[in-house]
């Protein structure tokens, strides 16, 4: 998925958190291959996205700053996370069903098609 895709799939979803793995192409015409740089946590915050690292920093940017950021990368597996962001504040952490508040789930799934070291 390009960036522009992600940012088009975020914004149908506002307030929900997706994980995602950025991957970067490497080598040359058939050699090419995907390698996984992290896994990235994005939720559409109004106009702005707000993406947190494979570091655990979270930084929230316009549409126009994520795309220059991240437009040399790839994205795979988009997967909700069941936080719904948005709605914090109003009502403590809510989540959707089959999530517990605050719990991560695994995510090995989200490397499927990159390589990873």
């Amino acid at each position: 998925m390009t960036p522009a895709d992600l940012l088009a799939f975020l914004s149908e979803r506002g307030g929900c958190e997706f994980a995602v793995t950025a991957c970067t192409r490497q080598g040359h015409e058939q050699k090419t291959r995907l390698h996984a740089t992290g896994i990235y946590r994005l939720t559409m915050r109004g106009d702005e996205v707000q993406a947190t690292g494979p570091s655990g920093q979270t930084r929230r940017r316009a549409r126009e700053t994520f795309l220059d950021v991240f437009g040399g990368y790839e994205f795979r597996e988009v997967q909700a996370t069941g936080v719904l962001t948005d709605l914090g504040p109003l009502f403590g952490e809510t989540t959707w069903a089959g999530h517990r508040p605050g719990a991560r789930p695994s995510l090995p799934a989200l490397t499927a098609g990159c390589s990873e070291s």
